[in-house]
């Protein structure tokens, strides 16, 4: 019988493997847009929306924390069936973040792309 003990330097490099997941998933979710918004837009650097991307990050942050424990299952060789219920709670928040998530860009396209006056 084997028993499995976590020493204080697995948990760490567990917890910073999914920080780092849920980083790489809000960079990618929020990125993308920040460049748009500074390189088309006609007001210059001085009025970029901060505010709207400290919002998105954070938003992101939280659609990656909701997927992170179930990508990390999957990712060690699980099936979908062997996803518990918290995991499947986690991806269906994750999923109503994602719906809102998409209607902030879909409502600040136009920004995205250099319009003026798009608000």
């Amino acid at each position: 019988m084997v028993i499995a003990v976590s020493t204080p330097v697995s948990v760490t490099r567990r917890v910073a493997g999914r920080l780092g997941l849920v980083l790489m998933m809000t960079v990618l979710l929020v990125a993308p847009f920040a460049a748009l918004e500074w390189f088309n837009s006609t007001d210059g650097p001085q009025d970029f929306p901060g505010l709207l991307f400290a919002f998105m990050s954070v938003h992101a942050a939280l659609i990656a924390s909701s997927f992170a424990p179930a990508v990390v299952q999957l990712w060690s060789g699980c099936r979908l069936r062997a996803l518990n219920r918290l995991h499947w709670t986690g991806v269906a928040f994750g999923v109503a973040l994602l719906w809102l998530y998409i209607g902030v860009v879909v409502d600040q396209a136009a920004c995205f792309m250099g319009i003026p006056n798009c608000d």
